[in-house]
């Protein structure tokens, strides 16, 4: 990462990756994201819409029921 002045508004610092982050972090992930691809691609296109509703319906599930979690009496 380096920190690089804004353009447009000097006050500004943004952080970037520099080339070697990105090398790394490829280095990283690579196997997850050919793994994961390998993974997908045997579902057909109908299964996988099945799959993103059913996890939207878990993300708005969980988003109903976060700030009765977080409430010290939620039982």
């Amino acid at each position: 990462m380096e920190r690089v002045r804004s353009g447009s508004d000097r006050r500004l610092v943004l952080v970037q990756m520099t080339a070697e982050g990105q090398v790394r972090t490829w280095a990283v992930y690579r196997p997850l994201v050919e793994e994961g691809a390998e993974q997908l691609s045997r579902f057909t296109v109908a299964e996988l819409e099945l799959m993103r509703k059913h996890l939207e319906a878990i993300r708005e599930l969980t988003d109903r029921h976060r700030g009765r979690l977080a409430e010290p009496d939620h039982t």
